[in-house]
């Protein structure tokens, strides 16, 4: 089985976890007249091969975020804590984007305010090998 055979595999059989513990939960409520809100959770551990997770992400078939919920799922994590790791993980990668770009703009700042400096000193030295060349002829 390919890497991305593998992801979509995983991704079923999450998706149907989550639906199996929401009728198991709802099954087990009915049944035992449970009112305290006891959750039945099925955690299936799909996570196989970190070099192909690996792979998933670097290739573009997988988002980060995706792969954080597949690896905490296989860890046995709650789905309530998976969901919030997703959103830090969201939140941390929207932060990433915005840090490169303010850096990617100082840096372009830089740039322009050196290439500006080099034209000063060249139209100086300019203004004052005319002003010896004068002074010379004179």
């Amino acid at each position: 089985m390919c890497a991305a055979q593998l992801f979509a595999f995983n991704s079923q059989v999450a998706n149907l976890a989550k639906h199996l513990s929401a009728i198991l939960t709802a099954t087990y409520r009915y049944a035992i007249g449970d009112v305290t809100g006891a959750e039945l959770v099925v955690s299936p551990t799909p996570l196989r091969d970190i070099q192909e997770v690996a792979n998933l992400v670097s290739s573009g078939v997988a988002t980060r975020e995706g792969v954080v919920g597949m690896a905490l799922r296989s860890l046995g994590v709650q789905e309530d804590e998976i969901v919030a790791e997703e959103e830090r993980a969201r939140e941390r990668d929207e932060a990433d984007v915005k840090a490169k770009a303010a850096s990617t703009t100082e840096v372009e700042a830089r740039a322009v305010a050196a290439e500006a400096s080099a034209v000063a000193s060249e139209a100086a030295a300019e203004a004052a090998g005319e002003a010896a060349s004068e002074a010379g002829s004179e």
